[in-house]
C-alpha cells in the first residue's frame, strides 16, 4: 500500500491511498462469502449458492460494495501508524480503480490539532469572598417558618401571605362580556410566590370574596396572551407562620435540633456553604477562561457543530413549557452560541493535553463511592460494579475533569475581593451563562469509528 498524507492546516488532512489487489482481495473475498447466505437463486439450496455462482450474477455490486471496507480497514491502519486523533465522520471523496486490479482512495478528515501547552500553573483568579450575616440567616429562618405555616380562612387580601382562589374568564374583545365557547378556569396563587405578575398581584390586594377585576397579562408579560380577562375571588386563605422558638425547631428538624441556636448556627454553615460553592465555580470559570486565552490555535469545525447542536438542544429543552418553544431554531441560535462552544472545544482539548502531560488517570478511591452505591443499586458483586462504571465514557471524562482542576487549584494564586465586587464576565473571567455551560460539559471530544463515509454528489 501506498499513501500520501497532506495536512491541509492544524485540523483537516487529505489522505491518498493506493491499495493493491492482492491487498484488497481478502476483504472482497469476504465480502462474498457474508454475502452467501443471504442470496437465493432458483436451482440452489437458500444460502448454499456457489461463491462462483454469486460472482457471476453479483460479482460488481458486491465488489464496489466492499470498497467501503477496504478503504476503512486501511485508513484505520493509517490512523493508528501516523497516531492521529480523528473526529467527526472521515469523507471518502473518491475511488479510483487502476489497471493492476488495485485501487485508489481519496479521504478528507479532521483531526484534534497538536496543542504545546503554555504556562498552565501560574494563573491569577479573583476569588470573590462573602461571611454570611445575621440578616441573612434571619431571612432564612423567615422563609422557614412561613413554609411550615399553617392556612387560616380570610374575609380580605391583605398582604403577600395569602393563598387566593380564583376565577378566569377569558373576555370578548368587543363586547368585554365573557368569550363565547370559553370556560372560565379555577387556580389558586400565593402571592408572596415571585412567578406572580406583580399588576396581578396588585390588582387582589384589598379584594374581598365575590369582588371581581379585568386583568390583561400582555400589557406585563410579552410572552402572556394578549386578551383581557376576568378574575373572580372565589376564596381567600391567610398563611400564618410558625413561631420560631425550641418546640417548632425539635418537630422541623425531626429531632436533629433541639435549640433555636442550633438550627441557627446549622442554616449559617448551610449559606456560608453555598456562597463558598459559588466562590469555587468561579475562581474555576476564572482559571479555565485564562488558559483557553493562553492558547491560540484552530478546532475541528464537526466538533464545534457537535458542541452547538448539543446546547441548542439543552436550551430547546429548558424552554419546551415556553410559549415561543416551538419556533426556537438551532440553526438560528448557531451564531450566538459559536463563540461558546468554540471555546468549550478549545478547553477540552487543552484539558485533554494537560491530562497526558500530568498523567493523570482514574485510580480506586476516585471510584469508591461510586462502586458502593452501584453495589447497593445493582445488588452486584464490587468487581463488577467496578468494570461497569469505569467503562462509562461519561463517568472517567467527569471524574478526570475534576482531577484537573484540583491540579491546578494547587499552583494558582488567588486575590480575595468581595462577592459584591466581583462581575463574572470580567477580562479573565467566564461569562456564567447557565444555560449554555451546563450544556457544554455535554460534548465530548474523542477517537471516532474510522468508518469511512463516501460523500454523496448532486445529480
Amino acid at each position: 500500500m501506498e499513501k500520501n498524507l497532506k495536512f491541509i492546516d492544524s485540523c483537516n488532512c487529505e489522505l491518498t491511498m493506493k491499495v493493491t489487489k492482492d491487498e484488497a482481495q481478502p476483504i472482497i473475498n469476504k465480502a462474498f462469502k457474508e454475502a452467501q447466505p443471504k442470496i437465493n437463486l432458483k436451482g440452489f439450496r437458500s444460502g448454499k449458492v456457489p461463491i462462483s455462482v454469486i460472482k457471476k450474477y453479483y460479482g460488481a455490486q458486491i465488489e464496489s460494495e466492499s470498497l467501503q471496507d477496504i478503504s476503512s480497514e486501511f485508513f484505520g491502519k493509517i490512523v493508528n501508524e501516523e497516531k492521529l486523533q480523528v473526529v467527526g465522520q472521515p469523507s471518502l471523496k473518491d475511488i479510483k480503480p487502476d489497471e493492476d486490479g488495485g485501487y485508489e482512495f481519496l479521504i478528507v478528515f479532521e483531526i484534534v490539532p497538536t496543542v504545546t501547552l503554555g504556562d498552565y500553573k501560574s494563573i491569577v483568579v479573583d476569588e470573590p469572598v462573602h461571611i454570611v450575616d445575621d440578616e441573612e440567616i434571619e431571612k432564612e429562618i423567615e422563609k422557614m417558618c412561613t413554609n411550615a405555616g399553617d392556612l387560616q380562612d380570610a374575609d380580605e387580601v391583605q398582604s403577600e401571605l395569602h393563598v387566593v382562589k380564583i376565577s378566569i374568564q377569558e373576555l370578548d374583545d368587543k363586547t368585554n362580556e365573557p368569550a363565547e365557547g370559553v370556560k372560565p378556569q379555577e387556580t389558586q396563587l400565593f402571592l408572596a410566590d415571585p412567578n406572580v405578575l406583580p399588576r396581578l398581584k396588585a390588582s387582589l390586594m384589598d379584594r374581598k370574596v365575590g369582588d371581581s377585576t379585568e386583568f390583561k397579562p400582555g400589557d406585563e408579560d410579552p410572552h402572556a396572551p394578549n386578551k383581557n380577562f376576568s378574575i373572580s375571588v372565589l376564596e381567600i386563605q391567610k398563611l400564618v407562620p410558625k413561631e420560631f422558638n425550641n418546640e417548632f425547631v425539635e418537630k422541623y428538624t425531626d429531632g436533629k435540633f433541639k435549640t433555636t441556636e442550633e438550627l441557627r448556627d446549622d442554616i449559617g454553615f448551610k449559606i456560608q456553604e453555598s456562597w463558598d460553592q459559588k466562590s469555587r465555580q468561579a475562581m474555576e470559570d476564572q482559571l479555565v477562561e485564562k488558559i483557553v486565552d493562553l492558547h491560540d490555535f484552530e478546532v475541528p469545525e464537526s466538533v464545534v457543530q457537535n458542541a452547538i447542536q448539543v446546547m441548542g438542544e439543552d436550551i430547546k429543552k429548558r424552554y419546551a413549557s415556553a410559549p415561543e418553544a416551538a419556533s426556537l431554531d438551532i440553526s438560528a441560535m448557531a451564531e450566538g452560541l459559536r463563540p461558546l462552544a468554540e471555546r468549550t472545544v478549545k478547553w477540552e482539548i487543552l484539558r485533554n493535553e494537560i491530562i497526558r502531560t500530568e498523567k493523570i488517570e482514574v485510580e480506586d478511591h476516585d471510584v469508591e463511592s461510586l462502586v458502593e452505591m452501584e453495589v447497593e443499586r445493582t445488588k452486584t458483586d464490587k468487581e463488577a460494579a467496578k468494570k461497569k462504571i469505569l467503562s462509562n465514557p461519561n463517568i472517567i471524562q467527569n471524574i478526570m475533569g475534576k482531577k484537573v482542576i484540583d491540579l491546578l487549584f494547587d499552583f494558582i494564586e488567588t486575590n480575595e475581593v468581595p462577592f459584591d465586587d466581583y462581575t463574572p464576565g470580567t477580562p479573565g473571567t467566564q461569562n456564567d451563562d447557565e444555560d449554555d455551560s451546563d450544556a457544554a460539559d455535554d460534548v465530548v471530544i474523542s477517537d471516532v469509528d474510522v468508518d469511512t463515509k463516501e460523500e454523496k454528489k448532486e445529480d
